[in-house]
C-alpha cells in the first residue's frame, strides 16, 4: 500500500503539469466546437470590436498610433503581430486566446508547485519543516500545483472568456508570471530577481495597469525585511558586543543599503518596461500620460448620479451609448481650453470625487455591493447576456467548477495552513488591495478573472490538506470545513445590484450586431426585447425606429424617433435619424431643422453633418453660396471627415461646381483617419474609419480629382491622381480605368495596355473592363 502510494506522488511529481495541460486541451478544443455552432460566434461585443480593429490598424504598418494610449497597448501589440503573420481571422484571434490560457493553466501548476515545493519549508504538515537543502518525503508542491492547475484547467469562466478577444486573459499570464517572480525574488533576495520580478510587473501593466496596485506590497515588503535584517544584525552584534549591549544601541541603518538597492532595481525594471510607452505618449500627444488615459472615464462610470455598479452608464448627454469624443467635448467645454487625453482623463476623475465626497453614503453603499460581488458566483458582463449564453453551451452549462465552491476550498486552504507561506501573505495582501481598487470603479466577471489564479492555488492547498488536518485534530478539521462551506454558500447568495442596463445593453448589443450584417429582421427582435424591459433606456426607441426605416415603415419608424426625442432630447442619434426619415419622404426643409439640432447635440460627428449636407442638396432652393458655407462649416466641425469630404466634392460636382469640389477632394486627398486610440467608431462591428476604408475614400477623391483634371485637359496631372487611386486602393477598378483612359489620351499605348491587362486580371467580371477589352 506504502509502495502504490509512493508510486501515485511520483507521478503526479513527474507527469502532474503534463496531465493538467492535457485536460486543459481538451477543455478548450471541446468549448471551441460547441462555441462554434452558435451564431455568437461571429459576433464581436464592444471591447472585442475595438481591439480588433486596433489591431487590424497595427497590422497595417500603423504600430505606434497617432495619440495618447485610451486602453494599454500590449494586448493590442500582440494581435496586431499575430494579425500581420497569419491574417485577421477571427479563428486566428480566438485561438491566440486559448493558447494565452493555455500558458496561464501551466503557470498556475508553476506558481503552486514554486509557493508549497521543498523550498517553501512548509513540508507535509504544520509542525513539519523542511531544513535548508533537504527534500520533502512528498512534494506538496506538486499536489497542489496538480488540483490547482486542474482546477483552472476546466474552470467555466476562463474557458469562456480566453477565446473573447479580451485584455483579460493576457494579463491573467503576465500578472501569474510576475507573482510567480515575486516568491522567487522574495526567498532570493537578490537585485537580479528584484529585476526580473519588476520587469514582468510592468509588462503586466502595460496589458491593465491595475497590475501598479502591486507597488505598495512591494514597499511594505522591504520595508518588513529591513526591519528583519536590522533586528538579524542587532541581534549578531548583541552576541558579540560587550555584557549589557542591547540591540537599540545598534543603529536601525542596518540593512538599508540592500533594501534601496532591491528598489532601485525594481524601479528600473519598471522604467524599462513601462517607460517607453509613456514617452511614446509624450512624443505623439505632448500628454505624460504614463499608460493609458481610460482610468479617469472608468472611475466617473462607477460613481456618478446614475451609477448601479455593473452598468457603463453615465448621466445625460452621455447615456449608456457614451463616446470617447463627447467626454473629451464635454470636458474641454467645461474648462474652456483644449485639453489632452491625459488632462480629459483627470477632469472626469476629478467628477467622480466630486460625487463621492458630495454623496458619501450612497458612494458607501454602492462601493460596498461592488466590493461583494468580487466575491459572488453570479456572473455580470455589460455586453452578452452570460447565462442565455452559458446554457448553450453544455460544457459551460453542466460544469462544476464554479467560483463559490473554489473560494470555499481557498478558504479551507488558507486555514489549512496556506497561510504560513510568507510570500503568499503578500500575494494575498496584493489580491485584497486589487479588489478593494477595482471596487472605486465598476464590475464585470472578466475583472476577476486574473486574482482567480490565486484562489486556484489556495482552493489547491485545501483539497491537499483538509484530510490531514481532519487527522491532526477532528475538531479544528470540522472548524475549518465548516467555514469554507459556509463562505462558498454566502458566495452563491450575493445578489447583484438592480441593474436594468446589464441586460438591456446586451440585447441591444446583440442587435446591433445583426443590423450591421444587414438582419433587420432579427436586429428588430432583439431590439424589441430590449424595450420590453425598459422602453425608455436611451437609444431603444431609435434602434427599433432605424429598423423600421429600413424596412421602409417610415410612419412606424418616425414615431419611435419621436419618441426617444421626448423621453431622451439630448439623444443626437434620434434628431439625425429624423431627418434622414424626412429626407426619405421628400422633404428636405423639414429634415433639416432636425439635422441641425443633432449637429447642436454632437457637433464633431459624421452623422449629423452629413445629414445636414444631404438635407440642403436635395433642397432645390439652397443657394450654392449657402450649400459651399455650410459644407465647409461641416467639414471644420468634423476634423476633415473624409467620408464627408467626399460626399461633399461628389455633390459639388453634380452641382457643376468642379473648382469647388476639387478643393474638397483635394482635403480628402491628404485626409487621415481618427487616431483609433481615441476613435470610438473602433468599438463597432464595422470600423468605419479602417485604414482599408479610408484609403478607399481617399482613392475615390483621386479618381474624381483625374476627372476634374482630364475635362480641363489636364491630362498629366490626371495620370498622376489616378497612379495615387491605384496606389492607395489597388482593389477599384475605376482606377485602372481612369489611368488607362489617361495613358492613351497622351499615347502611351503600350502602359495604356499594360493597365488594362492588369485591371482585367484583377476584376475578370467588371462590365466596363470587359468591354475595353473587347474593344482593344
Amino acid at each position: 500500500m506504502s509502495r502504490r502510494k509512493n508510486d501515485n506522488n511520483g507521478l503526479i511529481d513527474r507527469y502532474g503539469l503534463y496531465i493538467v495541460l492535457a485536460v486543459a486541451i481538451i477543455a478548450r478544443i471541446a468549448y471551441l466546437y460547441q462555441y462554434h455552432a452558435l451564431p455568437d460566434w461571429q459576433q464581436l461585443t464592444v471591447d472585442p470590436n475595438y481591439h480588433h480593429h486596433w489591431a487590424q490598424d497595427i497590422a497595417s504598418g500603423d504600430i505606434f498610433g497617432d495619440t495618447t494610449y485610451f486602453r494599454a497597448p500590449l494586448y493590442a501589440w500582440c494581435l496586431g503581430l499575430l494579425y500581420a503573420i497569419v491574417g485577421d481571422s477571427l479563428w486566428g484571434g480566438r485561438l491566440f486566446g486559448v493558447l494565452i490560457g493555455l500558458a496561464s493553466v501551466g503557470m498556475t501548476y508553476v506558481f503552486a508547485r514554486r509557493l508549497f515545493g521543498p523550498q517553501a519549508g512548509l513540508g507535509t504538515t504544520p509542525e513539519a519543516e523542511v531544513k535548508s537543502g533537504a527534500r520533502a518525503k512528498t512534494d506538496l508542491g506538486a499536489k497542489v500545483g496538480f488540483v490547482a492547475g486542474m482546477i483552472h484547467a476546466v474552470f467555466y469562466m476562463a474557458l469562456y472568456f480566453e477565446p473573447e478577444l479580451l485584455v483579460d486573459p493576457l494579463y491573467t499570464l503576465l500578472l501569474l508570471v510576475a507573482m510567480d517572480r515575486f516568491v522567487v525574488w522574495y526567498r532570493s533576495m537578490s537585485a537580479k530577481d528584484a529585476l526580473w520580478f519588476a520587469v514582468w510587473l510592468g509588462v503586466a501593466s502595460i496589458t491593465r495597469p491595475n497590475a501598479l496596485v502591486m507597488l505598495p506590497v512591494v514597499l511594505a515588503m522591504l520595508l518588513v525585511r529591513w526591519r528583519e535584517m536590522s533586528t538579524a544584525v542587532a541581534q549578531e552584534a548583541i552576541g558579540h558586543g560587550a555584557t549589557g549591549q542591547t540591540s537599540d544601541d545598534v543603529p536601525m541603518m542596518a540593512g538599508i543599503r540592500p533594501m534601496v538597492k532591491q528598489a532601485g532595481m525594481v524601479i528600473l525594471g519598471l522604467v524599462i518596461t513601462i517607460g517607453p510607452v509613456t514617452v511614446r505618449n509624450i512624443i505623439m500627444a505632448g500628454d505624460a500620460t504614463m499608460i493609458a488615459s481610460s482610468g479617469g472615464i472608468n472611475l466617473y462610470i462607477g460613481n456618478n448620479p446614475e451609477a448601479d455598479g455593473v452598468s457603463a452608464v453615465l448621466p445625460p448627454p452621455l447615456g449608456p451609448n457614451w463616446r470617447i469624443e463627447s467626454t473629451v467635448m464635454l470636458a474641454e467645454k467645461d474648462l474652456g481650453r483644449e485639453l489632452t487625453p491625459g488632462e480629459v482623463s483627470s477632469y472626469w476623475s476629478g467628477k467622480a470625487i466630486d460625487w463621492m465626497m458630495e454623496n458619501p453614503g450612497r458612494f458607501v453603499s454602492l462601493y460596498g455591493e461592488k466590493l461583494s460581488l468580487f466575491f459572488a458566483n453570479t456572473l455580470i458582463s455589460n455586453n452578452r447576456e452570460l447565462y442565455q449564453f452559458i446554457e448553450r453551451v453544455p460544457l459551460l452549462d453542466l460544469n462544476p467548477v464554479r467560483f463559490a465552491p473554489v473560494l470555499g476550498l481557498a478558504v479551507i486552504g488558507l486555514l489549512a495552513g496556506a497561510w504560513r507561506s510568507r510570500p503568499l501573505r503578500w500575494l494575498v495582501v496584493f489580491v485584497v488591495l486589487s479588489i478593494l481598487s477595482g471596487a472605486l470603479f465598476f464590475y464585470a466577471t472578466r475583472f476577476s478573472l486574473p486574482l482567480w489564479p490565486v484562489f486556484f492555488v489556495l482552493a489547491g492547498y485545501g483539497v491537499v490538506r483538509v484530510a490531514g488536518v481532519w487527522r491532526e485534530s477532528t475538531n479544528r478539521g470540522i472548524g475549518v470545513v465548516a467555514a469554507g462551506v459556509v463562505v462558498a454558500v454566502v458566495s452563491y447568495l450575493i445578489a447583484p445590484p438592480e441593474a436594468e442596463g446589464v441586460s438591456t445593453h446586451a440585447l441591444i448589443e446583440a442587435g446591433t450586431y445583426h443590423y450591421s450584417t444587414g438582419d433587420y429582421e432579427l436586429a428588430g427582435r432583439f431590439f424589441r426585447q430590449a424595450a420590453q424591459i425598459d422602453p425608455t433606456w436611451p437609444g431603444i426607441n431609435t434602434n427599433l425606429g432605424t429598423v423600421l426605416l429600413q424596412k421602409q415603415q417610415i410612419d412606424s419608424g418616425m414615431a419611435y424617433l419621436k419618441k426617444e426625442t421626448e423621453v431622451n432630447p439630448w439623444y443626437a442619434n434620434a434628431w439625425t435619424n429624423l431627418a434622414y426619415a424626412h429626407l426619405m419622404r421628400g422633404n428636405p426643409q423639414a429634415a433639416l431643422p432636425y439635422a441641425q439640432a443633432a449637429v447642436e447635440r454632437e457637433p464633431y460627428a459624421y452623422g449629423p453633418n452629413m445629414a445636414v449636407i444631404e438635407a440642403l442638396q436635395a433642397d432645390s432652393t439652397v443657394s450654392q453660396m449657402l450649400f459651399l458655407a455650410e459644407a465647409k462649416a461641416a467639414a471644420k466641425r468634423t476634423g476633415n471627415d473624409v467620408f464627408l469630404l467626399t460626399a461633399i466634392g461628389d455633390y459639388l460636382l453634380n452641382r457643376e461646381q468642379a473648382s469647388a469640389a476639387g478643393e474638397f477632394f483635394r482635403m480628402a486627398l491628404e485626409a487621415e483617419p481618427p487616431a483609433i486610440e481615441m476613435d470610438h467608431e473602433a468599438f463597432r462591428h464595422k470600423h468605419r474609419n479602417s485604414r482599408e476604408n479610408v484609403d478607399n475614400q481617399r482613392a475615390m477623391a483621386a479618381i474624381q480629382l483625374s476627372y476634374i483634371e482630364g475635362m480641363a485637359g489636364r491630362v498629366g496631372p490626371a495620370i498622376e491622381y489616378s497612379l495615387r487611386a491605384v496606389e492607395l486602393a489597388p482593389g477599384l477598378p475605376e482606377a485602372y480605368l481612369n489611368l488607362y483612359g489617361g495613358y492613351k489620351a497622351t499615347g502611351r499605348l503600350v502602359a495604356a495596355d499594360s493597365v488594362l491587362q492588369e485591371a482585367a486580371e484583377r476584376f475578370p467580371g467588371d462590365a466596363n473592363v470587359r468591354e475595353l477589352m473587347r474593344g482593344r
